[in-house]
């Protein structure tokens, strides 16, 4: 059985490029669309308004905006980045989270990404399936990781008020901290894996609560993130998309954390199911090991991404008896669409393509001490 502690910290973080509308580009190269803006993003081609941010762009065959200076808090996009009020705010709070919650009950900790007015998390329902995988504990690994150090986050929460009680344009920065044994006592100095891109946040601040905006089916520029999730022995680095993140300072402590996103299903097949095959009898003796689906090329048996047809009953566990599996192919079931056919993020709230599998959890942060101490 694999350490259920340690992370595979060698997951390689996918690469983005060519970047969908919003991200960052120098030139029309970097992005899907081809349309780098003068501001710096991404652009994208348009029939409608709705189909660009709003407020501030316009649309001509393509999305528009021109700058109007700099980001300021008055409910505009001032700089054409497609964001609103995203103000880096002057003072900082900054926190490690101590504790990392999931989801106990259906729904726990989520919300609704794809606007349909329901509740969304599938987390919980992943972390059921798994355990018929492999015999661990979801909790308990991520308790153990925390512990050891191989599961840290860091939150800076930034705003203009210095008491962190009320502000309209606040912000928070999440980024994952090189492994090293913490103490949560306030005191700890972490170090900021700069490998792993930084999800910025913003939203609003009131009685001391913050909360990211504007919705996931609100925005065409989504946050995110690499998260370590339990979905295997260890944890598994998975992207997500539509990050948001909600809290409550309490005397001086972050309470009733919640982080939300979604995982692209084909991120998901690309990353997981490779890692599954590769676990083989450490799962359970041939776990995955009966051919597969059927296919055109190998008869009776399923036919791997190499070409490869699998055998059944050779002690192997291939990429496609796993990619076939009733099992996995029901954990891995979609449950909202966050994306349009072009691929731009366009949450759907009928649903009819889903594409991204939701996920939510809790935490609590204690306050620390990060290095490099820069924004």
């Amino acid at each position: 059985m694999p350490d259920l502690a340690m992370p595979d910290l060698n997951m390689p973080d996918l690469a983005h490029l060519p970047y969908p509308f919003g991200g960052p580009c120098t030139s029309g190269a970097d992005c899907s669309s081809g349309m780098c803006l003068p501001s710096g993003v991404c652009g994208k081609a348009c029939s409608a308004v709705s189909d660009c941010p709003a407020p501030d762009w316009t649309c001509s065959g393509s999305c528009m905006c021109t700058p109007s200076g700099p980001e300021v808090c008055d409910g505009h996009d001032n700089d054409c980045n497609g964001l609103v009020d995203d103000v880096v705010a002057p003072n900082s709070a900054r926190y490690v989270l101590d504790q990392i919650f999931m989801p106990t009950v259906v729904h726990q900790y989520g919300i609704d990404l794809n606007g349909d007015g329901k509740v969304d998390n599938a987390l919980f329902n992943i972390l059921n399936g798994v355990k018929a995988l492999a015999p661990f504990d979801p909790q308990t690994s991520v308790n153990m990781s925390i512990a050891n150090g191989s599961m840290l986050y860091l939150l800076d929460e930034r705003s203009a008020d210095t008491t962190f009680t009320s502000d309209a344009c606040a912000g928070v920065v999440m980024r994952r901290a090189q492994q090293t044994t913490p103490k949560f006592d306030g005191t700890d100095t972490f170090m900021i894996d700069t490998t792993e891109a930084a999800a910025n946040l913003y939203g609003a601040i009131a009685a001391s609560q913050f909360a990211s905006a504007p919705a996931p089916v609100a925005t065409t520029i989504p946050v995110h993130m690499k998260l370590l999730l339990p979905i295997l022995p260890g944890g598994l680095g998975m992207p997500l998309v539509g990050v948001q993140v909600q809290f409550t300072r309490d005397q001086g402590k972050l309470r009733l954390g919640a982080l939300q996103g979604a995982i692209l299903r084909t991120d998901l097949e690309k990353i997981l199911i490779p890692q599954l095959a590769g676990l083989g009898t450490a799962l359970s003796p041939a776990f995955f090991d009966d051919g597969g689906k059927p296919s055109a090329a190998c008869g009776a048996t399923c036919q791997n991404p190499d070409g490869t047809c699998a055998v059944a009953g050779d002690s192997i566990d291939d990429i496609c008896e796993v990619s076939t599996n009733t099992l996995v192919t029901s954990l891995l079931q979609p449950d909202v669409q966050l994306f349009d056919a072009q691929g731009n993020f366009h949450p759907n709230p009928a649903n009819t393509k889903p594409d991204c599998v939701s996920v939510g959890l809790g935490f609590t942060a204690v306050p620390a001490v990060f290095t490099p101490s820069g924004p």
